[in-house]
């Protein structure tokens, strides 16, 4: 049973290692993030030639929030998915409790 034990212990302790590794993961995330909100505040400083039309900058800009939203729609739906994944895990940890 000593084996048996210590392997429990073993066990236990590497799934809880495992599972803390995605703080990592998820820091990185952020980092990503950040950039991204770094580059898409970086276009305000986007100058425009004077020949540009008014619907020709009107259209870019639609193109962005379309293009961002977009994107930042897609990743929340990870996240969601990411923390149904959490809480399906948590379940199954329960049984063993």
């Amino acid at each position: 049973m000593k084996d048996a034990l210590f392997k429990w212990s073993d066990e236990v302790h590497a799934s809880a290692e495992e599972a803390a590794s995605l703080r990592v993961e998820i820091d990185d995330l952020t980092r990503d993030i950040d950039d991204l909100v770094a580059q898409i505040r970086d276009l305000g400083t986007v100058e425009f030639s004077d020949d540009v039309e008014d619907y020709e900058i009107l259209t870019k800009a639609q193109q962005l929030w379309s293009a961002v939203s977009s994107g930042v729609a897609e990743i929340r739906s990870h996240i969601d998915d990411a923390r149904s994944s959490i809480r399906d895990t948590r379940r199954v940890v329960d049984f063993f409790g």
